[in-house]
């Protein structure tokens, strides 16, 4: 069976004035108020002025998904028709319109044409109700037939045409299916078998639709994603291993096949699918094939093809104004162009995505978006690396999600957010864990809309190679946003007067205020920030909080061999002196060392100065005054005021770093060492006797590289192999 393919446009005025003849002749004996709608129907038949488009309703049907709903009946209950839609069919020789949300008074006019679109007959039917289906037939002889629908007042309403095509009549076997009252409807499967062939006729009925719709009655009002197989038309069964679905059944709702994780046939879709419902194919993980959703009108969408990973054919998608959340996710089989239809204005969230899968996993080689695209959700194409080519997101798009393009590592060229935007999500075109390569993006144009740019938004582009232009306007700069964008050309670096905060968002639920990783290595070349407004500043160069209390960034490329960090400053941003080519350093009185770090700050092993110094540096000395009142410096090593804490060891530091008699407490971050290829010189340590207390933190980060040596008249550490351990009892 072909279902109807709604026009766009009008009839040809030869179609109009035969169908007008016909209808003449059979008016004459019809109910007043029909004979008094002939005038309008000839008169909408007059031919239309050129160019002229009539538009019919798509019945799309936009769900809400579970991030934004708890209730099962939110989720999974179709819209309401909203306009008076038409469907038309063709069965053994003849065509039957089903009419959706008509008004009462409406009027449906089929008509039957031959190849040369002569007309044959017509047929004029007033009253259009779902039970009156047996007036909504006509048996023809022609090529194809056409319906057309108007309202009481004759304003055309919807027109739908369709071809004569015929199939094989696929009977079901008495008792094996529960069916809807009208015997349209297959509900559940009651027999026994493994390899299923869905009827397309079942007690001498039309079957066009499978829907299980007494058990998704009597969901309850809160459904686990794991019960979803409970309401296919199995009945709950996950041992069907083949399903064939018998030609002219186009309508496939919600849970049809859900958790049937045994069928390895092809997925039972087609151009001729015009409904589709939620989780429809929900977990058929061995389901294999193409996807053709072209002639789907109606779409719930929602998990519908989640966890089918042996998918392994192309994708063409419904040409309706959403695909809905979590669609495709998990499909790492589906492959070759990825090409979303021009009437798609929202991709959901995981439309597309992929679970956490290595590098090379994804089998679509390309994309192509639509033209009025809106918006991009959150994971909506994460993990599709094989996408290659460049990214063009249409000037229309106006907010890009979470980690919608995160490790789409084939992207490349230019990449230009449209203006308009006002946000990028967290980790929206990050990479996670990048080399070999990294990014493929060789430029950013960020536009004048934007106010936020979420943390790792950017992480390891680093073939981006223009000058980063911050526009006025940017509120919020995350933690990570640029994180290994090592390519940037900026020798100075202006940020907007409108920034209110950076960094501090990286894994918290409120901001802390405390950078992680924000500017970090992406600006190497940068030899001055400039800054100004109410939050922050620059002095001499370096990016400060306004009212100078907290150090942001110190500018890698600033030639500078000695820095004072002005008194009053209290806070120094993790890695805000990542590569800087410092060698001293003076501490003010101001500035305490702590071993408690904010929850953003990745790097938790250390305290919050070897946090913000790293261990890619040039620091070789860290000073204090004789005022300080906390701290000591001894041989460009921080201790406490009476030298009983050792709080922090330069990374420049060369040799063993011999550790004074009367050190009594190691404390963490003392040696900031995150692995043996690390940036520090240090390559060896001696503990002293006096030392009855070392974090352990810091004692894994001495294991990770240094040669430990310790007083034989230690009580509490010894050496092992070159390893510092706590001798045992203690």
């Amino acid at each position: 069976m072909i279902k109807s393919r709604r026009s766009c446009a009008r009839n040809t005025a030869a179609e109009h004035i035969a169908l007008a003849a016909v209808l003449s002749a059979m008016l004459i004996a019809l109910l007043p108020t029909a004979i008094s709608a002939y005038d309008a129907v000839t008169e909408c038949m007059t031919p239309p002025e050129s160019g002229m488009e009539t538009y019919i309703s798509s019945d799309e049907l936009l769900l809400t998904d579970m991030d934004r709903s708890e209730t099962a009946a939110e989720l999974f209950a179709f819209a309401e028709r909203a306009e008076p839609s038409l469907d038309f069919s063709y069965l053994n020789g003849t065509f039957t319109a089903e009419v959706y949300n008509a008004p009462p008074d409406a009027v449906l006019v089929m008509g039957d044409y031959d190849e040369g679109g002569a007309l044959l007959k017509a047929k004029i039917v007033s009253d259009v109700r779902a039970e009156n289906e047996l007036e909504n037939k006509l048996e023809v002889e022609g090529a194809y037939a056409k319906a057309f629908l108007w309202d009481g007042d004759m304003n055309a309403l919807c027109e739908s045409v369709t071809t004569k095509t015929d199939y094989t009549i696929v009977e079901g076997a008495e008792g094996e299916w529960e069916v809807s009252e009208d015997g349209h409807t297959l509900y559940s499967y009651l027999g026994s078998g493994t390899d299923v062939v869905i009827p397309n006729s079942y007690r001498g009925k039309r079957i066009t639709a499978v829907y299980n719709a007494p058990a998704v009655s009597n969901m309850p009002s809160e459904l686990n994603i794991a019960d979803f197989y409970k309401y296919n038309i199995f009945g709950g069964r996950t041992d069907i291993t083949s399903v064939t679905l018998s030609e002219g059944i186009t309508e496939i709702y919600h849970f049809a096949f859900a958790g049937c994780k045994n069928i390895s046939s092809p997925v039972p879709v087609s151009s001729e699918t015009t409904l589709l419902g939620n989780a429809a194919f929900y977990g058929c993980e061995k389901m294999t094939g193409s996807v053709d959703l072209s002639g789907v009108k109606a779409l719930g969408g929602l998990y519908t093809f989640l966890g089918c990973a042996s998918l392994d054919g192309t994708l063409t998608l419904a040409n309706v104004g959403v695909v809905p959340d979590y669609m495709f996710y998990g499909c790492s089989g589906l492959n070759g162009a990825l090409v979303i239809p021009e009437r798609v204005k929202e991709i959901g969230v995981l439309a597309f995505g992929l679970t956490d899968t290595p590098p090379g996993n994804g089998g679509f080689t390309s994309l192509l978006l639509p033209p009025e695209l809106e918006s991009i959700g959150d994971a909506a194409f994460q993990y599709q690396s094989k996408i290659t080519g460049e990214l063009t997101l249409p000037a229309s798009v106006a907010y890009i999600g979470d980690f919608a393009f995160a490790d789409c590592r084939g992207l490349c060229g230019a990449l230009v957010i449209p203006e308009g935007v006002a946000e990028i999500g967290d980790f929206a075109f990050g990479l996670n864990g990048a080399p070999p390569g990294n990014g493929g993006f060789t430029s950013l144009s960020l536009p004048s809309t934007l106010k936020r740019i979420g943390f790792a938004a950017f992480q390891y582009q680093s073939r981006i190679k223009n000058e980063l232009i911050l526009p006025e306007g940017l509120e919020h700069i995350g933690d990570f946003a640029f994180n290994h964008c090592a390519g940037f050309a900026n020798t100075s670096l202006q940020l907007p007067s409108s920034l209110e905060t950076i960094g501090g968002d990286y894994n918290v639920s409120e901001n802390t205020g405390y950078g992680c990783h924000v500017f970090y290595d992406s600006f190497k070349k940068v030899t001055e920030f400039v800054a100004g407004g109410d939050n922050f500043k620059s002095y001499d160069g370096v990016l400060c909080s306004a009212d100078m209390k907290r150090i942001v960034a110190y500018p890698p490329a600033k030639a500078d061999a000695e820095y004072r960090i002005p008194e009053g400053v209290e806070q120094t941003d993790e890695m805000a002196f990542g590569y800087s080519k410092i060698k001293d350093v003076y501490l003010p009185d101001s500035y305490a060392v702590s071993e408690e770090v904010p929850q953003n700050v990745i790097n938790d092993m250390a305290n919050n100065l070897a946090v913000s110094f790293y261990h890619y540096n040039s620091i070789e000395n860290v000073y204090v005054s004789d005022t300080n009142e906390n701290y000591t410096s001894a041989d460009g090593v921080l201790y406490s005021k009476d030298m009983k804490e050792l709080w922090y060891v330069p990374t420049k530091k060369t040799g063993t770093v011999i550790i004074p008699e009367g050190v009594e407490t190691i404390r963490q971050g003392a040696f900031y060492i995150e692995s043996a290829s690390g940036g520090e010189t240090y390559t060896g340590v001696y503990i002293p006797a006096s030392v009855t207390h070392i974090a352990e933190k810091t004692i894994a980060a001495i294991n990770k590289k240094l040669e430990v040596t310790v007083s034989p008249e230690n009580e509490f550490y010894e050496a092992v192999n070159g390893k510092l351990v706590p001798k045992a009892g203690i």
